[in-house]
């Protein structure tokens, strides 16, 4: 990459891959300690957004030892190459936040910290990170539905079903999150991203069921003018 061609990033304002230009450019090598054959590249560029004019921080590294193979279709052969690694400042934006996600707010200003950690490590690639923030989120989540925290997960998941918090089928939706959040806390698994969607999908849905939707339920039926009272039907008169 050089200052002042154009190139395609992951701009933090529009979201997803668009032109942006290289207004800044600084690259460095860094070499292992005492083999000048063992080195990694890094490119440090300013982008700014050929769309919105926004300007945002990426590197480029890539690493000498890191090897990988693919197919050239051209030449029909496989070849090797060093994968090339970007990070971003900011971090892209990889899933959108709900517009019902600031709401949480009025429900509980540490529910809403989690949850916005929880996008947090989203955006940054931090797929055990995410997927513990799942978990975590539900757990307070829970606990202002009235569950015990000192209870099992198992145990809250079945008190909110018996307290008509949750349904039957929606039990086993947040019953696989929790176990999915409890592997990446204690056995470091890391969730594809297609698995992360998921868990995220879930909690969003118990979320929004719960503190915003219901709510709105609620104020709906206060709103709503009662059903007038059935006059008694005239018998036919002989």
């Amino acid at each position: 990459m050089e200052e002042g061609v154009t190139v395609r990033g992951e701009c933090p304002s529009c979201g997803g891959e668009r032109n942006a230009r290289a207004e800044k450019v600084f690259k460095h090598r860094q070499f292992a300690d005492g083999d000048e054959d063992i080195f990694v590249d890094d490119t440090h560029a300013i982008l700014r957004c050929l769309g919105c004019d926004t300007a945002y921080f990426r590197t480029d590294s890539w690493f000498s030892e890191d090897v990988d193979t693919r197919y050239n279709h051209i030449t029909q052969e496989t070849e090797q190459f060093c994968p090339v690694k970007h990070t971003y400042h900011p971090s892209p934006i990889r899933r959108d936040r709900p517009d019902w996600s600031e709401r949480i707010r009025a429900t509980d200003r540490d529910l809403q910290r989690l949850l916005n950690n929880t996008y947090d490590a989203l955006d940054a690639d931090l797929a055990v990170l995410a997927a513990i923030g799942t978990r975590t989120v539900f757990d307070r989540a829970s606990e202002l539905l009235g569950v015990e925290p000192a209870r099992t997960f198992a145990e809250k998941l079945n008190e909110l079903r018996a307290t008509g918090k949750i349904g039957d089928v929606e039990r086993e939706h947040l019953s696989a999150l929790v176990d999915a959040g409890s592997a990446a806390a204690h056995r470091g698994w890391e969730p594809s991203a297609e698995e992360l969607d998921t868990m995220v999908t879930i909690l969003e849905g118990f979320l929004h069921r719960s503190f915003v939707l219901a709510p709105q339920a609620g104020a709906l039926r206060g709103s709503v003018p009662p059903r007038p009272n059935r006059r008694p039907a005239v018998g036919n008169q002989g």
